[in-house]
């Protein structure tokens, strides 16, 4: 009796040890799932991230890109306007050049001098597109009176100084000068590249009467 419940025994503790035997392997192969799944999930966080990355790079490389094309046009219109500007100043230069040249003649009492000074200022003046100047000038050309010349020059130099306020540079120095006495005292001035005065509606009669009122 003894032997037969030894016997019970020891078969009972071989099932219970096959039995927690089972379950820990089956237990340990639960667990090495999980570390693989965990693993996987991490390496697809990764590559997740990874692709993330990859496209703030990729939306970095763009702004830089339209950031060089913005650059592009800033200097692309500052070229342009530093060629308007250039334009511009020769336009004004040439412009002025024949209204000394029309002064000088007047100056000298030169009504035919005169006259070709005013066809060369009425050139300038198609490229200035200033066509307010543009009458005097022309009365000027089609004239052989010298006085009728200084006549119309007068509205002349009242234009070319509103031009001239309005798009100088500092570059070009010119001298507004007047004279009191001119036009039966009402006065009238002139511009001159020079600072001395130079009567143009006087001549040699007043050469020296005058003064420069102001600096453009």
């Amino acid at each position: 009796m003894k032997l037969r419940f030894l016997m019970i025994f020891i078969y009972a503790s071989l099932l219970l040890g096959a039995c927690g035997g089972h379950q820990s392997d089956e237990h340990g192969h639960e667990h090495d799932g999980t570390q693989e799944e965990g693993a996987e999930h991490a390496h697809e966080e990764g590559d997740h991230e990874h692709e993330e990355g990859d496209h703030e790079h990729e939306e970095g490389d763009h702004e830089h890109e339209e950031g060089d094309h913005e650059h592009e046009e800033d200097a692309h219109e500052h070229e342009s306007g530093e060629q308007e500007v250039s334009l511009n100043e020769s336009k004004t230069q040439a412009l002025l050049d024949a209204y000394f040249a029309l002064k000088d003649a007047l100056v000298s009492t030169n009504s035919e001098e005169a006259q070709s000074s005013a066809g060369i200022m009425l050139a300038s003046l198609k490229e200035s597109d200033e066509a307010e100047i543009w009458t005097e000038v022309e009365v000027i050309s089609n004239s052989t009176d010298v006085e009728e010349q200084r006549t119309q020059f007068k509205l002349v130099s009242e234009k070319v100084y509103n031009y001239v306020k309005e798009s100088k540079s500092g570059e070009i120095q010119i001298y507004k000068q007047f004279c009191p006495m001119a036009f039966d005292n009402t006065g009238a001035f002139w511009l001159s590249n020079s600072k001395e005065i130079l009567n143009p509606y006087f001549g040699d009669k007043m050469l020296h009467c005058g003064s420069v009122q102001e600096k453009l």
